[in-house]
Protein backbone atom coordinates (compact mmCIF):
# COMPACT_ATOMS: atom_id res chain seq x y z
CA UNK A 1 0.00 0.00 0.00
CA UNK A 2 3.00 2.45 0.96
CA UNK A 3 3.97 2.00 -2.69
CA UNK A 4 0.92 3.07 -4.55
CA UNK A 5 0.86 5.83 -2.51
CA UNK A 6 4.77 7.42 -3.10
CA UNK A 7 4.11 7.25 -6.87
CA UNK A 8 0.52 9.38 -6.36
CA UNK A 9 2.47 11.75 -4.07
CA UNK A 10 5.75 12.18 -6.50
CA UNK A 11 3.26 12.93 -9.55
CA UNK A 12 0.98 15.62 -7.69
CA UNK A 13 4.62 17.00 -6.29
CA UNK A 14 5.76 17.00 -10.43
CA UNK A 15 2.80 18.23 -11.08
CA UNK A 16 2.71 21.60 -8.39
CA UNK A 17 6.18 22.62 -9.00
CA UNK A 18 5.73 22.59 -13.11
CA UNK A 19 7.15 26.08 -14.00
CA UNK A 20 5.40 28.23 -15.95
CA UNK A 21 6.08 27.38 -19.87
CA UNK A 22 8.36 30.64 -21.28
CA UNK A 23 10.11 30.59 -24.60
CA UNK A 24 12.37 33.36 -25.89
CA UNK A 25 11.71 33.35 -29.06
CA UNK A 26 11.04 36.50 -30.51
CA UNK A 27 13.49 38.89 -31.89
CA UNK A 28 12.74 42.03 -31.13
CA UNK A 29 14.99 44.35 -33.28
CA UNK A 30 14.08 48.01 -32.55
CA UNK A 31 11.31 49.67 -30.46
CA UNK A 32 10.47 53.50 -31.37
CA UNK A 33 12.64 55.75 -29.73
CA UNK A 34 9.69 58.46 -29.03
CA UNK A 35 6.24 58.19 -28.10
CA UNK A 36 4.08 61.24 -28.71
CA UNK A 37 0.36 61.58 -28.03
CA UNK A 38 -1.76 60.34 -30.50
CA UNK A 39 0.93 57.75 -32.04
CA UNK A 40 1.13 54.63 -31.04
CA UNK A 41 4.22 52.99 -30.42
CA UNK A 42 5.81 50.82 -33.34
CA UNK A 43 7.79 47.55 -32.18
CA UNK A 44 9.86 45.73 -34.84
CA UNK A 45 11.50 42.21 -34.93
CA UNK A 46 10.91 38.81 -36.00
CA UNK A 47 8.79 35.94 -35.25
CA UNK A 48 5.24 37.95 -34.14
CA UNK A 49 2.11 35.87 -34.33
CA UNK A 50 0.04 38.19 -36.93
CA UNK A 51 -3.23 39.24 -35.67
CA UNK A 52 -2.48 37.93 -32.14
CA UNK A 53 -2.82 40.31 -28.29
CA UNK A 54 -0.04 40.20 -26.30
CA UNK A 55 1.85 42.68 -23.58
CA UNK A 56 4.55 44.97 -24.07
CA UNK A 57 6.22 45.86 -20.37
CA UNK A 58 8.47 48.46 -20.02
CA UNK A 59 10.44 48.59 -17.10
CA UNK A 60 13.80 50.64 -15.66
CA UNK A 61 14.94 54.17 -14.77
CA UNK A 62 12.69 57.19 -16.11
CA UNK A 63 14.56 60.91 -16.30
CA UNK A 64 12.51 63.80 -15.92
CA UNK A 65 13.80 67.22 -15.88
CA UNK A 66 13.88 68.83 -12.75
CA UNK A 67 13.10 65.45 -11.27
CA UNK A 68 14.79 62.89 -9.14
CA UNK A 69 15.43 59.83 -11.46
CA UNK A 70 12.45 57.07 -11.09
CA UNK A 71 11.90 53.42 -11.23
CA UNK A 72 9.26 52.71 -13.30
CA UNK A 73 7.19 49.48 -14.59
CA UNK A 74 3.94 49.52 -16.71
CA UNK A 75 2.45 46.80 -18.88
CA UNK A 76 0.55 47.63 -22.00
CA UNK A 77 -1.41 45.55 -24.59
CA UNK A 78 0.12 45.51 -27.88
CA UNK A 79 -1.51 43.63 -31.43
CA UNK A 80 1.02 41.76 -33.99
CA UNK A 81 0.56 43.44 -37.15
CA UNK A 82 2.43 41.09 -39.15
CA UNK A 83 5.18 38.62 -38.14
CA UNK A 84 7.49 41.78 -38.08
CA UNK A 85 5.38 44.49 -36.85
CA UNK A 86 3.49 44.86 -33.51
CA UNK A 87 1.68 48.28 -32.35
CA UNK A 88 1.86 48.71 -28.73
CA UNK A 89 0.39 51.94 -26.47
CA UNK A 90 -0.53 55.66 -27.40
CA UNK A 91 1.77 58.34 -26.84
CA UNK A 92 -0.60 59.49 -24.48
CA UNK A 93 -1.08 56.02 -22.63
CA UNK A 94 2.57 55.97 -22.07
CA UNK A 95 3.10 59.54 -20.51
CA UNK A 96 -0.39 59.09 -18.37
CA UNK A 97 1.51 55.76 -17.11
CA UNK A 98 5.03 56.90 -16.72
CA UNK A 99 5.12 60.40 -17.08
CA UNK A 100 7.18 62.55 -19.45
CA UNK A 101 10.73 62.23 -19.78
CA UNK A 102 13.83 59.56 -21.54
CA UNK A 103 12.91 55.95 -20.02
CA UNK A 104 16.40 53.57 -20.06
CA UNK A 105 15.54 50.59 -19.74
CA UNK A 106 14.23 47.00 -21.05
CA UNK A 107 11.09 46.43 -23.66
CA UNK A 108 9.74 43.01 -23.00
CA UNK A 109 6.98 41.61 -25.80
CA UNK A 110 4.87 38.30 -24.90
CA UNK A 111 2.27 36.52 -26.78
CA UNK A 112 0.07 33.58 -25.66
CA UNK A 113 1.69 30.71 -27.40
CA UNK A 114 -0.37 27.88 -29.32
CA UNK A 115 0.72 25.21 -26.52
CA UNK A 116 0.16 27.12 -23.83
CA UNK A 117 2.38 29.34 -21.94
CA UNK A 118 3.86 32.11 -23.52
CA UNK A 119 6.87 33.28 -25.96
CA UNK A 120 8.32 36.53 -25.01
CA UNK A 121 11.66 38.69 -26.82
CA UNK A 122 13.76 41.25 -24.67
CA UNK A 123 15.73 44.55 -25.74
CA UNK A 124 17.23 47.07 -24.23
CA UNK A 125 15.05 50.51 -24.85
CA UNK A 126 15.92 54.73 -24.45
CA UNK A 127 12.39 55.62 -25.25
CA UNK A 128 11.64 59.32 -24.96
CA UNK A 129 8.20 59.92 -23.71
CA UNK A 130 6.43 62.91 -24.50
CA UNK A 131 3.10 64.57 -22.64
CA UNK A 132 0.73 66.79 -24.65
CA UNK A 133 2.01 70.61 -25.10
CA UNK A 134 -1.13 73.34 -24.48
CA UNK A 135 -0.52 73.55 -28.00
CA UNK A 136 -1.42 70.38 -29.09
CA UNK A 137 -4.37 70.47 -26.81
CA UNK A 138 -5.81 73.36 -28.09
CA UNK A 139 -5.21 72.26 -31.34
CA UNK A 140 -6.88 69.03 -30.31
CA UNK A 141 -9.60 71.36 -29.02
CA UNK A 142 -10.31 73.11 -32.59
CA UNK A 143 -10.36 69.40 -34.42
CA UNK A 144 -12.83 68.58 -32.18
CA UNK A 145 -14.97 71.49 -32.55
CA UNK A 146 -14.22 71.14 -36.05
CA UNK A 147 -16.00 67.64 -36.31
CA UNK A 148 -19.31 69.43 -34.41
CA UNK A 149 -19.45 71.96 -37.13
CA UNK A 150 -18.44 74.65 -34.45
CA UNK A 151 -15.73 77.53 -35.72
CA UNK A 152 -13.38 78.78 -32.36
CA UNK A 153 -12.35 82.41 -33.35
CA UNK A 154 -9.30 84.12 -31.78
CA UNK A 155 -11.78 86.94 -30.42
CA UNK A 156 -13.89 84.47 -28.93
CA UNK A 157 -10.38 82.95 -27.13
CA UNK A 158 -9.41 86.28 -25.94
CA UNK A 159 -6.96 86.88 -28.41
Amino acid sequence: MARVRRPALFAVMLLACRPALEAELLELAAVDESARPGAALRVLGEGFPPGANGSLTLEGTLHTPGEVPRSVRARFPLRAETTRLAYGPDGRELAAALGGGTLHGEAVLRFPAAAGGHVTGHRAVELHVHRATPWQSERRGHEDAAALGLRVDAAAEGG
